[in-house]
């Protein structure tokens, strides 16, 4: 038995034919080992390793998404990159309409797409990328990722054709553009890498730069509610572990690699930590001691939590820059601001303080531990970083309900959670996509949380400001309605993450310190900033919609172009955007066989590390076919489910040339008399839409494979009667 096990290892690690192997691949790497979960197999189990230039032949299979490998970068690009749903497309419209089964011309696109990883990192187990020589390697970014960056070039334009601008790869040449099929006479081809290599890095200046301020500053800044009944716990983790694992694990490597070893200015963070209450937000200011700059009573206030939340000091005067302020900034924390004037504070203003004692009314009696003046904070955060951008943390246990972007029990206001029923609330939908309906334009209170949210985001978007929201809640204790939607789509928009915390390790400090603190951590490791996206096809395609949930659409304009461009805050190797594609009139030119279709991807991003602007330009050969027959064997489920998701849940940042954009999708589903059932509606119809889809795909299938008087394949799934 243990011989049969190792038998198909052997056979893995046999090098790939050399004949079906582009000419300019270096020859077949060893194989790469890491170790597993318990419930696998093996413990040491072999990698599997996919070259997606070889793949264009079909010698090599395109491994599955939720499977183990490794997919090396030979001149297409990697599927961490770039995956698409469909290994081989149809050639024009008909060849599609017959291989899904579907006559209608908008449904049938939404099976024609790719996936898109613009920041994705390529595995630590790779190997160096290909080069044109065996012995030369092309160098690396860092240690994490291997992505070539191509310093050749000129600042001002990477290279490009003259005619259609599609960035130099490694199908094009100057007698032929692989985009426009033209001569490339005043293009430009000089290039180290962009030529040899899927995805290369472009450094770029002049027109790229586009950012008034100047690059985005990689700030960190922290809000805490000092209503949370572990307020002081958080605090210990921020000083205890946030803090030191950013500064040892981020910024100093960042300090010896880029400084140290190739002698290039690093920007240096800077990180602060505010709080929140009733009474306003308490700004610890640098100094240290009684007879420091600190105020009276240890904090600088900012009382104003109903009309306008800002920051009355620069960012510089309450925040610590790091490397240099490291050590003083602890020691100020540790000593004095954590033991003493925390404590202080929460006593004066959350235990012992009630609103307005002297008046005979409950509601204003609130103490204030009742009262989260969350709507305020995340607007100082904001405002904070406006002038720099950079990364903020509002930490909280419960929906703002005092102040700026007060945010309603929805749930109450319809007499409990009625989901299913006419008159009920719709927990799912945010404030910001309903903000049209009536019920929310009906109601003064809903109508101002939506449009504070709602610009709230805008205001993220043009500052470069990713908001992430901590909410810690105990599972254990009655639950109040937390409008995690509404949250939620403020983080979308600004690029940054929601975590909600609820699980019976409440009481467990070591659980959930390490949950909070991975999730934090996780976006700071590598990341982009200030980031445009456009995506191009080759002739006879187009694209139809971009997909993301995070950043801000901008549709295409005659003047723009044809491409829609998604604008982001900042993009993590977690961003990932869907892209549907669909045929121009006459479909691919012929010849049709044997030939590709290019799909090409630029991300304009900032290093927020050193400054430098940069395009990654990631470019995917897929073959062409006319038989109606190939299309499902090769289509990639998982890429396929991830792109009916996007497409059976709509989302008000979905470009308007989809026919899945929120307005045009609630308007024949939805009831307008009933707009609070908007969310339940979609998420229902969209769990319908998104197996019916996936279904469909096999029916048509084995309908062509019964036209044709022939078996279904042995093994293949069946679709029941």
């Amino acid at each position: 038995q243990q011989q049969q096990q190792q038998q198909p290892m052997q056979q893995q690690q046999q090098p790939m034919n050399r004949q079906h192997m582009p000419l300019d691949l270096p020859s077949r790497p060893s194989l790469f080992t890491r170790s597993i979960m318990a419930d696998e197999t093996f413990t040491q189990a072999p990698l599997s390793i996919h070259y997606p230039k070889g793949a264009l032949s079909g010698d090599d299979p395109v491994p599955q998404a939720d499977s183990r490998y490794i997919s090396l970068d030979d001149g297409n690009a990697s599927l961490d990159f770039l995956r698409p749903t469909m290994q081989r497309l149809p050639s024009d419209r008909h060849v599609l309409r017959n291989a899904t089964g579907v006559s209608d011309e908008y449904t049938t696109n939404d099976y024609m797409g790719v996936i898109c990883n613009p920041m994705a990192l390529p595995s630590a187990d790779h190997p160096p990328p290909p080069s044109d020589s065996l012995t030369e390697k092309l160098p690396d970014s860092g240690e994490i990722g291997r992505i070539p960056v191509d310093f050749t070039i000129d600042r001002k334009a990477p290279p490009r054709c003259g005619r259609c601008n599609a960035y130099v790869n490694a199908f094009w040449s100057m007698a032929k553009c692989n985009f426009c099929l033209r001569s490339n006479k005043g293009g430009q081809s000089q290039t180290q890498y962009g030529d040899k290599v899927g995805t290369v890095d472009y450094p770029v200046a002049g027109p790229y730069v586009t950012r008034k301020q100047g690059p985005v500053k990689p700030h960190w800044i922290f809000c805490i509610d000092l209503t949370c009944p572990k307020v002081l716990e958080y605090v210990d983790l921020v000083l205890d572990e946030i803090w030191p694992a950013f500064y040892n694990q981020i910024v100093m490597p960042h300090m010896d690699v880029t400084q140290g070893q190739h002698g290039r200015q690093v920007v240096k963070p800077s990180v602060a930590m505010v709080f929140v209450c009733s009474t306003g937000i308490y700004i610890p200011q640098k100094g240290g001691g009684e007879s420091g700059s600190l105020s009276k009573d240890g904090f600088l206030v900012m009382p104003d939590v109903f009309e306008d939340a800002f920051s009355p000091v620069p960012l510089s005067e309450y925040s610590w820059s790091l490397p240099d302020e490291y050590e003083d900034m602890l020691e100020l924390w540790k000593s004095r601001i954590r033991p003493v004037l925390l404590p202080q504070l929460i006593d004066a203003k959350i235990k012992n303080y009630v609103k307005n004692p002297n008046s005979t009314s409950q509601a204003d009696r609130k103490g204030g531990h009742s009262m989260s003046a969350g709507g305020a904070a995340l607007q100082f955060l904001v405002d904070a970083l406006e002038e720099t951008g950079g990364r903020a943390v509002f930490w909280t246990w419960r929906r703002p309900n005092y102040g700026l972007g007060t945010l309603v029990d929805r749930e109450q206001l319809a007499g409990g959670n009625q989901r299913n029923k006419k008159s009920g609330t719709s927990l799912y939908m945010p404030l910001q996509d309903a903000i049209k309906s009536y019920n929310i334009q009906s109601n003064p209170n809903l109508l101002a949380a939506a449009e504070f949210y709602t610009k709230l985001g805008e205001r993220c978007i043009a500052a470069k400001v990713a908001l992430d929201i901590v909410v810690h809640t105990n599972p254990k204790v009655p639950q109040s309605f937390l409008d995690l939607a509404t949250l939620g789509r403020l983080c979308e928009s600004s690029s940054g993450r929601l975590v909600w915390i609820s699980k019976s390790s409440y009481e467990s400090k070591s659980v959930w310190k390490q949950a909070i603190r991975e999730e934090l951590m996780r976006p700071l490791y590598w990341s982009g900033w200030d980031a445009v996206f456009k995506v191009r096809c080759s002739q006879g395609l187009a694209v139809r919609a971009a997909l993301s949930s995070s950043g801000k659409i901008q549709a295409s304009t005659l003047l723009a172009g044809q491409e829609d461009e998604v604008e982001f805050s900042c993009v993590t190797p977690e961003t990932c955007l869907g892209v549907t594609l669909e045929h121009r009139v006459g479909g691919i030119p012929s010849p049709r066989e044997n030939v590709l279709a290019f799909v090409q991807t630029a991300l304009l991003y900032t290093n927020p590390w050193t400054g430098d602007r940069r395009v990654r330009v990631s470019t995917l050969a897929i073959p062409v076919t006319t038989i109606p027959e190939l299309v499902l064997p090769s289509m990639d489920f998982g890429a396929l489910a991830a792109l009916q998701l996007r497409l059976s849940l709509p989302h008000t940042n979905y470009s308007s040339s989809s026919r899945f954009s929120l307005d045009s999708s609630i308007q024949y589903r939805i009831d307008s008399s009933t707009p609070d059932q908007m969310g339940d509606s979609l998420l229902t119809d969209g769990r319908h839409d998104m197996f019916a889809a996936m279904r469909q795909v096999f029916v048509a299938h084995r309908t062509l494979v019964g036209k044709n008087g022939r078996s279904p394949p042995m093994g293949q799934l069946a679709i029941p009667d």
